[in-house]
């Protein structure tokens, strides 16, 4: 939902008017700014997002803005005019943060370092949440009631058993691998036998429900233990958190080989660059293409 407001957000707001001596920048906040094509001092990109700098401000001008190559064609003519027919100087490519981590070799920089990012801190935050939910897991309060069960549905992998006077159902989960003699249960729950059972309030989670930890029989038979059940979450919590810290190294090891075939892309094939780079994101110095050719 955030996602889709904010492209409604910078459709409306992200808007460059410009006349014969100036133009006027609005930021995605909706904040105007005024400049003359005398101030301009560099611009940046070509096919795709393009930055146009005045001294310490910069405008960002996206690959999708409708009248991108107008406006720029006519700032373009406005600063040759008033520089005696010199074109606007190429901004370094080292020149902010982003692009001087890849040696200034890549086009937009900023969006591969924030899906990099962004993929780490889901990983560390699902992998920390695991962990503490498996720690907490072992000091849930369960109480215990006996109760006569009406009656009983299967939805996937989890058993939801009914009392006519509770207000909601109590759940099972994993039920085929978690109940001693599965079959015998729901037979004595057709007969309506009364089970002793454990269970914990979860009346405030996003499903409201009764969380099953215990069953036994009215003849001693225990249908289900709080160990089983204690087991079987943690061995889930741990075992995603295991699968997130290994997406984790991964996404290390491929950012790292990201970083360093964007700094060094002369050094390898267009077949290994794609492995990283769409088409038309990566471009080679060419003077190292020269100096390439000249080993050769």
């Amino acid at each position: 939902s955030c996602l889709g407001a904010s492209l409604i957000i910078a459709y409306c707001n992200c808007r460059i008017q410009y006349g014969e001596t100036t133009f006027i920048s609005k930021n995605f906040w909706g904040i105007k700014s005024e400049y003359t094509y005398a101030e301009i001092t560099a611009i940046r990109g070509k096919d795709r997002d393009v930055k146009v700098y005045l001294g310490k401000h910069r405008v960002r001008i996206d690959q999708l803005a409708v009248g991108k190559n107008e406006f720029l064609s006519f700032a373009k003519k406005q600063y040759r005019k008033l520089h005696n027919g010199n074109p606007i100087p190429a901004a370094n490519a080292k020149s902010d943060f982003f692009s001087s981590i890849f040696n200034g070799n890549v086009e937009e920089p900023g969006g591969f370092i924030i899906v990099y990012s962004l993929i780490t801190v889901l990983c560390l935050g699902m992998t920390i949440f695991c962990l503490i939910s498996a720690a907490r897991s072992d000091n849930v309060e369960v109480l215990h009631q006996s109760l006569v069960f009406s009656r009983y549905e299967i939805q996937e992998k989890s058993l939801y058993v009914y009392v006519d006077a509770a207000p909601l159902r109590y759940q099972i989960p994993s039920y085929k691998k978690l109940l001693n003699n599965a079959e015998r249960f729901l037979t004595k729950c057709d007969a309506e036998e009364t089970f002793y059972v454990g269970y914990s309030d979860k009346s405030e989670a996003r499903t409201p429900r009764y969380e099953v930890y215990s069953i036994v029989g009215e003849d001693g038979t225990v249908y289900l233990t709080a160990e089983a059940v204690l087991e079987d979450i943690n061995f889930n919590l741990i075992g995603i958190s295991w699968a997130c810290g290994i997406l984790f190294i991964l996404n290390g090891a491929l950012f790292a080989g990201t970083v360093y075939v964007g700094r060094h892309p002369e050094r390898f094939s267009p077949r290994v660059i794609r492995l990283f780079f769409k088409p038309g994101y990566i471009k080679i110095p060419e003077r190292k293409l020269q100096s390439k050719r000249r080993r050769k």
